[in-house]
């Protein structure tokens, strides 16, 4: 949904003039929509982060998502790569959407989930309880959020080179979620870049539809699509740029941030006519290593269960290997585990249905993990 690449506003890369360089300004504001959205200091297009849903639904029922099955856990990772425009689909109920023909371009961009409290900038926002980071180092960005039982709360963005505040949070969530639940909010903070420059916008989200979504990575029912129309004005040195867009994020119960992002994005800066951009991101993958850890590759199936999964590594998983199984509200819970040479099963079929987390350890620290439905 960013316009321009935040490359644009590192030091010497500013163009000429001041309303190019303000509209530099307010394309740093790091439109984190509902799947929250960063962009990186480098040439990568903007990285657009997508929410955490889990919730255990019946088939052909309407999925409900809340904040028990939604909080991410820490130390999860999630991937995610471009594709080709296509437009959103059919609204209402039991929609099938086939995006099954989507081809990956670019290079895939990943983030962590880490704890708001120790990570970088986290002085900024003392309400925060969860945290994503993408990028290590001087290429770090870091989106903070409030989750409640009635909401989940953008709170600002931090990098290394300058941050955002919301004095009056944008509310990205509203609980319960479920099909024909609609709000509106207005926010408003600023931006600390080059200078101090002012946000202000409004919101309005409606979950338009339900049904069957496939992709190139499988075929996933009960999911959610939440529509949201979104203006957000950024004022620096007087001079104001506005960006309008209409995201559809398909949300399943479980998977913790969006299966699939279709957005629309116009932009209107100072002396320069609308940009209009199309864009559209899927989730690749869910389960990578902990973040500030080595970790090697590993994968899983079936992804949702009613009783054992399979991890397996490319290599040897060694002598006493440590296996946890994590719930949505990060408590340690206890599932019958087997261990072999390259691979682990898992047996869930006592486990309360939602989402988990497999956590691997090895004696040499590697730490690795997998995300799963129990339903």
């Amino acid at each position: 949904m960013n316009s321009r690449p935040l490359v644009d506003v590192l030091p010497g890369r500013l163009p000429a003039g001041a309303a190019r360089s303000f509209a530099v300004h307010a394309s740093m504001r790091y439109r984190l929509d509902i799947l929250n959205s960063g962009q990186y200091p480098t040439n990568m297009r903007s990285l657009t982060i997508m929410l955490a849903s889990t919730l255990h639904a019946v088939s052909y029922a309407q999925p409900v998502l809340n904040l028990t099955n939604l909080q991410p856990v820490v130390g999860s990772t999630y991937t995610f790569s471009d594709a080709a425009y296509q437009a959103q689909g059919a609204a209402g109920a039991n929609v099938t959407w086939n995006f099954g023909g989507l081809v990956p371009t670019g290079t895939p961009v990943s983030f962590t989930y880490v704890n708001p409290a120790t990570a970088e900038g986290a002085v900024n926002y003392p309400g925060a309880n969860t945290a994503w980071r993408s990028g290590t180092g001087a290429q770090a960005v870091v989106n903070y959020q409030a989750y409640s039982a009635s909401s989940m709360q953008e709170l600002g963005t931090w990098l290394g080179f300058g941050y955002s505040v919301f004095t009056d949070p944008l509310r990205q969530l509203s609980f319960p979620l479920t099909y024909n639940t609609s709000w509106s909010d207005d926010y408003s903070g600023t931006v600390q870049l080059f200078g101090t420059s002012t946000i202000s916008g409004s919101l309005t989200s409606t979950v338009d539809a339900y049904g069957t979504l496939i992709l190139p990575t499988g075929t996933f029912t009960n999911v959610l699509r939440l529509r949201t129309t979104r203006s957000e004005t950024t004022t620096f040195s007087g001079l104001a740029t506005t960006v309008e867009s209409q995201v559809y994020y398909f949300l399943k119960a479980g998977f913790a941030n969006p299966l699939l992002e279709v957005r629309t994005t116009t932009t209107t800066a100072p002396g320069s006519p609308p940009e209009v951009d199309q864009s559209l991101r899927y989730q690749s993958a869910g389960n990578t290593d902990i973040e500030g850890t080595t970790a090697t590759s590993i994968s899983v199936a079936p992804t949702i269960t009613t009783d054992l999964v399979r991890v397996t590594s490319p290599e040897p998983f060694g002598q006493d290997l440590r296996v946890q199984v994590i719930d949505a509200s990060g408590r340690i819970v206890g599932a019958p585990v087997s261990v072999a040479t390259t691979s682990v099963q898992v047996d869930l079929s006592m486990a309360t249905p939602g989402r988990y987390t497999i956590l691997l350890q090895r004696p040499d620290g590697r730490r690795s993990t997998a995300t799963v439905i129990r339903e």
